[in-house]
This record gives structure tokens, sequence and C-alpha cells, in this order.
């Protein structure tokens, strides 16, 4: 596995995480 692949792999878990919490703070407003 090549950097910029396990880079990615990183940047899409923060994208999918950041968008869960985002969707968590919109409910609880």
């Amino acid at each position: 596995m090549t950097l910029d692949v396990y880079r990615g792999d990183l940047l899409a878990r923060a994208a999918t995480f950041t968008a869960l919490h985002d969707d968590e703070l919109r409910r609880r407003a």
C-alpha cells in the first residue's frame, strides 16, 4: 500500500466522520 492510498483512506474516513458529526449536531439544534 502506497502512502498516497493510505492518505486518501484517512481523508475519506475523516470526511465520513465529519459528515456524521455534522448530522448529529444538526439533529440536536
